[in-house]
This record gives structure tokens, sequence and C-alpha cells, in this order.
């Protein structure tokens, strides 16, 4: 869905809020315009950092894309409007909810990495990523706007809304939790007409990765690496299955992130390898 360099994972800072194992979070990528240095980078890093519920950031100068780590209480928007005040020129690619962590026990043997890794697929797939467009009339100031904005973006599993004035549309980006429905029954609740335009499944890619192909990704939790040596062989490893374009494994996070090829392999058949159950 986004290519990335290897980041540099950043510590989190002292004062920053620690989070409950059993809080879900969301992963925010944002393409950046403007950076011309790493000065403009660390800026970047630095004011979303100060975020209130932003956990981890990455920013990349080279891929020019910005990956933050977050509770659901911090929106897509509000991050987008950060870059912005500092004089940067952001487009959303995708938020993505992760798993809660208290699904994953923190002793899992390196034997079970095979079974948690189905499990891990199995919820990912739950929370494949739609956009709901519904028309909304009645609208005639900002002030309307803003009403549904905030509104909409309080239903769970609403990660990122947008409403125009001009052209009376909602664009709302959602898990499968959501109903169409609901969205409308919010709008119609804030004294609008709603009318439910249609909704689709959310296939993004980053700039760089503007080809036929259709590039998916999967952040999989892996439990058990003792040492970058443990990460750094399934990192290999994955990265010469066929149809796998990335492979980042990240022994800090516990996270894997692939991005593949979905009409040369699944994330099934990587799983079916047994390369990461093996380590």
């Amino acid at each position: 869905m986004f290519s990335f360099a290897k980041p540099l994972l950043l510590e989190q800072p002292e004062d920053q809020p620690v989070y409950e194992n059993d809080e879900v979070t969301e992963t925010t990528c944002i393409m950046i315009g403007g950076m011309t240095c790493s000065s403009c980078s660390n800026s970047i890093e630095t004011a979303l950092r100060d975020v209130p519920g932003v956990a981890q950031v990455e920013v990349s100068l080279i891929t020019e894309e910005a990956t933050i780590h977050h509770t659901q209480n911090v929106s897509a928007k509000q991050l987008e409007d950060i870059i912005d005040d500092i004089g940067f020129f952001p487009t959303l690619i995708s938020t993505e909810s992760t798993v809660e962590k208290s699904l994953f026990p923190p002793n899992m043997s390196q034997n079970d990495f095979g079974s948690f890794i189905n499990l891990r697929a199995k919820i990912q797939q739950e929370l494949t990523r739609y956009k709901t467009t519904i028309s909304v009339s009645g609208m005639t100031c900002s002030n309307c706007s803003n009403a549904v904005t905030d509104m909409v973006s309080k239903v769970p599993g609403v990660s990122h809304v947008e409403v125009s004035l001009i052209t009376e549309d909602a664009v709302i980006q959602h898990d499968s939790s959501v109903e169409s429905d609901v969205l409308k029954q919010t709008i119609e609740d804030c004294g609008f007409e709603a009318i439910v335009k249609k909704t689709e499944e959310i296939r993004s890619t980053a700039k760089s990765r503007r080809t036929t192909e259709d590039v998916t990704s999967a952040i999989l939790r892996i439990t058990g690496m003792t040492c970058a040596s443990c990460s750094g062989s399934i990192e290999q490893q994955v990265n010469g299955l066929p149809g796998i374009k990335s492979c980042y494994v990240a022994l800090t996070t516990e996270e894997a992130r692939i991005e593949y090829d979905a009409n040369t392999v699944g994330i099934r058949d990587i799983i079916s390898y047994g390369i990461i159950g093996q380590n």
C-alpha cells in the first residue's frame, strides 16, 4: 500500500503517555511534499511527536512519507493539519487499525510463530478498509460541514472524514465493522439529508508504487524474537519469496511490514512457506 525504506525507529520520549496493552492503535501513512533536507523531516517528527496520543513517528526524506503510530483519539486530519501548519504539503495515503496487543501473549515460543501468524493474518483481513461516499444536502456554511465531520469521526471504526461544501459529498474511510446505514443515520441526526452513493474497498498505493500490480500491505505482529539475528533472518528469507515487494521486521515493535503483489502471492501463501514459524 505504501513503499518505505528501513526506518530508524524513534525512541518514545520519557514524558510520552504509556498506553495500556489492550488499547487499539492506528497507523497512519501520509505523503509529504516540500521536504528538502533532514531539518525538514526532523521538524515534522518533532511536531507530530508532541501530539497527545502519538506513540511513534517515522519520517523518510527519501520516500517523502511519514508513518505515525497513534491511538484512535488522534485523527488523520489532525495529523495532516499539523504538517500543513508548519509549511509542508500532506496527502493522506492510508490509516490502518492494528490489533490489540493483549491478543498476543508476551512469552510465546518461537515454535508457535506459525499459528500466531495465521491468527494475525485472519484479523488483518477483517480490518480491510473501505471508502463510503454520501451525498449531503442542506449544508450552507463551514459550520455545517464541520458538524458533520465531527459527528461522523466519532463513529467507532471510522478513520478519516472529508466533507465538501462545494460537491455536497462526505467521503468516509472506515473498517468493515461500519455499515453505510449507520453513517447515513449519523449525518441525518445532524439535521441534514443524506443519500449513500457508494461503498468501495480501498486499494491505495504510494506514488512510487503506481504500477499495474495489485500491491497489498500487511502488518504482522511477531513475538519470540530475542535479537537482531532473529529479525534479520526472517526479513532476509521473506524478501526472497516470489511476489514479495518488501519486508521489514522491527525487533523493537515486534512487527513485520510486508508488501506483496496480491496477483502473485497471498498472505496465506507467505505463511505456508513456514519461514517465520522456523525462526
